[in-house]
């Protein structure tokens, strides 16, 4: 009954449909063009399809538009249309059959796209052109490590997720970082008493050991000075009683009563030599024990043979084999100490025989022993060698890094001061436009000089200030003119005698000459170079301005160590004066190296002062690389492509807007990393000292003079263990952020010689260091 009832109903639709159909038609005065139901049935069934149609290009038209199959205008050509149409399907199927044909890969490589470009597959051929002998050796280490641990074949995948974008070093780093952990928890489950050892020392933290190990130090001195005066007290010549009236008198009691007795005398006195060599085996020498004299008279003074346990010889490159020797046999053990890249005894003013620089045959060497150049080259051949590599002199790197490349292959550590490299350089050129030289002397240039010491002298307080000249008629004009200063100018004059009466003999100013500077340091060191200009008087450059290499003992052999001795004597600032420019020195036609590094030390002087640090840094590689210095430098360690600790903290600390520098210095001692002052962007103020478990070095130089010498330059010193970053990065930086916020460092003075930081001199932990 039910589909007859649909049906009869539908037939009623359809009838009330059609004379709703002929009403219409009848208000629009139309005739059906249908004359009978087959017709309209056809057509109907076509309506019907054409809607089908319609109702699918409606729908899927946003993927036509997409795909640029859709007609752009409403009278497009039909034909046309149908031939894009059939177009993108045949494209449709290409790509289908693609991936349908990449599948299999897909499952091996599932970071393959569905249908990858030309591009990326022949650069996935090139890649496995090159690395397919890997990948199979990859393969076979899984499935050994899949054969030890079920695991290990998730581990991949496990890293791809937490690290899509990573790089090799990334996905290395971090298996390195997290086999490290494993390890590290698996062996504390072991052995929990290793927990207890995770204190980085058994005193507590660094810094708290740092200042147990300087206590410990200084205690340790005051006991050992207090054992030398004990022992001091006990000298028998001293403690010896008195003897009573008419008793006999001992040996000891006789000595030193006719000791007393010539001490006393104003007539008829004893002679130095005399008393020393009369009562130095009766107890003069234990009461006694220390002796400054020089070599020549420590021989007049004392019998020939051992007299006492020890015999230093300083400045052993200055002494003759025939001056220093008889000092050595005064002792029982000796130690020569000295730098034999430093003046040589002097012997310009010497006449020399034919043939006496001759270099003598094998058989001869030996006899002529005593014809070494100096004692200390005689002892560096014959003795046991310990060499010094801190310098501490010089408080900005600047001051000793032409000297440390040229003459030391970079080998001397130095400290880096606080100053950036955008500060003001404390090695300065002072032009001398006027300046003319005239047999030996520039009077001009002298001018100039006592300018500038007036100008020093000022300052409050005065810095100590030393002139060395080339030549003594130099040193002999600047005198005069400094004379003539200060009797004319009351101003110059109050400070100049104030200086040159000052209690201490090494602050009172000084004017030599090269030959005699060697053992002089001054905070400020002015040069007076003398020479100027002259024209050419032949040749195709005749008219042409020059000058000269005519620098005396400095061109001759060895004259580059007088060089070295001169260009160290600063300890703040040095100022080069001088009349010409660097590139009017001629030293073409020089045999000696002397005037050749003379010129690079003037193009190193003048590049700071201009501001063309990276000129004067090329100047350093120059005289370093064996072309003028002694010897090259020793090539760095590599990294093995591991990030180091200190650029793991820069990561860090530039996410936090925080200005820093990474390996600061001039030498093989750097600072890892150091924070820039940010109220005085042109200091730095936080050096960062890392340790990554692999330092290798003494304790007390790591831990007591390394930070003691920082600070002493105005640094403040953190440390950084590489277990405290990977426990806590943040806190780290919390650290590194509070101490650079604690900062009380000053700011840079107007001068070098006036750095605030560099008042307090070196550290008095740091007075064994050369």
């Amino acid at each position: 009954m039910a589909p007859r009832c649909c049906s009869a109903r539908h037939r009623q639709a359809a009838a009330a449909a059609w004379k709703a159909l002929d009403k219409l038609l009848a208000a629009l005065d139309l005739r059906p063009v249908l004359p009978d139901a087959p017709a309209a049935q056809a057509q109907a069934d076509r309506l019907v399809a054409a809607w089908q149609q319609t109702r699918a290009l409606v729908h899927g038209r946003p993927a036509l538009v997409a795909a640029g199959a859709w007609p752009s205008s409403d009278d497009a050509d039909l034909a046309q249309w149908e031939i894009v149409l059939d177009a993108r399907l045949q494209l449709a199927q290409t790509s289908a059959a693609h991936a349908a044909a990449f599948a299999p890969a897909r499952q091996a490589l599932p970071w393959l796209p569905e249908t990858p470009d030309p591009d990326s597959l022949r650069a996935l051929l090139e890649a496995w052109s090159m690395d397919a002998a890997r990948v199979v050796a990859s393969d076979r280490n899984l499935d050994a490590a899949a054969a030890l641990y079920p695991q290990a074949r998730d581990l991949l995948s496990r890293l791809a997720d937490q690290l899509p974008e990573g790089t090799a070093l990334i996905w290395s780093e971090a298996f390195q970082h997290g086999h490290v952990r494993l390890a590290l928890s698996a062996i504390e489950r072991r052995f929990p008493q290793t927990r207890t050892l995770d204190r980085p020392t058994p005193m507590g933290e660094v810094t708290e050991a740092e200042t147990e190990l300087a206590e410990l130090v200084e205690a340790r001195a005051r006991a050992h000075v207090a054992r030398i005066l004990a022992e001091r007290d006990r000298v028998a010549l001293l403690t010896e009683a008195r003897p009573e009236h008419g008793a006999r008198r001992s040996p000891l009691q006789r000595a030193r009563e006719q000791m007393l007795r010539e001490a006393a005398k104003r007539r008829y006195v004893l002679s130095l030599r005399g008393f020393v060599r009369q009562f130095a085996d009766q107890g003069l020498l234990a009461a006694l024990p220390v002796w400054l004299v020089s070599p020549e008279t420590m021989a007049v003074l004392f019998p020939g043979r051992p007299a006492f346990d020890l015999v230093v010889m300083d400045e052993a490159s200055q002494a003759t084999v025939e001056k220093g020797f008889p000092a050595l046999i005064r002792g029982h053990r000796a130690v020569v100490a000295g730098d034999e890249r430093q003046m040589p005894p002097t012997s310009y003013f010497e006449l020399k025989t034919p043939g006496e620089d001759e270099v003598g045959t094998a058989a001869t060497v030996e006899a002529d022993a005593l014809t070494a150049e100096s004692l200390l080259v005689l002892a560096r051949e014959r003795c046991q060698h310990a060499g010094l590599r801190w310098h501490y002199r010089c408080l900005h790197e600047e001051l000793i890094a032409f000297s440390n490349h040229a003459m030391y292959g970079g080998g001397l550590y130095t400290v880096p001061s606080v100053s950036t490299p955008d500060a003001a350089p404390a090695l300065s050129w002072v032009q001398v436009e006027d300046g003319a030289y005239d047999r030996g002397a520039n009077p001009i240039e002298a001018e100039r000089v006592v300018d500038l010491v007036a100008e020093l002298l000022a300052e409050d307080p005065p810095p100590s200030v030393g002139v060395v000249t080339f030549n003594v008629e130099q040193r002999q004009v600047i005198l005069d003119a400094l004379d003539k200063r200060a009797e004319a100018d009351p101003d110059f004059g109050l400070p100049w005698s104030a200086a040159n009466t000052h209690e201490i003999l090494d602050q009172r100013p000084f004017v030599k000459n090269l030959e005699s500077v060697q053992g002089d340091e001054r905070d400020v060191i002015l040069f007076s170079l003398g020479h100027a200009p002259v024209p050419r008087k032949s040749g195709r450059l005749a008219g042409s301005l020059y000058v000269p290499a005519r620098f005396g003992p400095l061109g001759q052999r060895g004259g580059e160590r007088r060089l070295n001795v001169a260009v160290s004597r600063a300890k703040r600032a040095c100022i080069v004066v001088a009349s010409f420019t660097p590139d009017l020195l001629s030293v073409a036609d020089s045999k000696h190296e002397g005037p050749r590094l003379l010129k690079a030390f003037l193009e190193f002087a003048w590049d700071l002062t201009h501001g063309r640090r990276r000129q004067a840094d090329k100047t350093l590689e120059r005289v370093r690389s064996g072309s003028m210095g002694s010897e090259g430098r020793s090539r760095r360690p590599d990294t093995l492509g591991v990030a180091s600790l200190a650029a793991q903290i820069a990561l860090g600390l530039e996410d936090r807007q925080v200005a820093f520098d990474l390996d600061v210095g001039a030498s093989g001692f750097r600072v890892p990393l150091a924070l820039r002052d940010p109220a005085h962007p042109q200091r730095w103020s936080v050096a960062v000292i890392t340790e990554e478990g692999h330092e290798v070095g003494d304790v007390d130089e790591l831990h007591r003079h390394v930070p003691g010498l920082l600070r002493a330059r105005g640094w403040a010193v953190e440390r950084v263990e590489a277990r405290a970053w990977h426990q806590d990065p943040a806190a780290v930086l919390d650290r590194l952020q509070a101490s650079l916020q604690g900062d009380g460092g000053a700011p840079p003075a107007s001068r070098p010689g006036q750095d605030a930081q560099d008042a307090a001199g070196v550290a008095p932990e740091t007075a064994g260091i050369r």
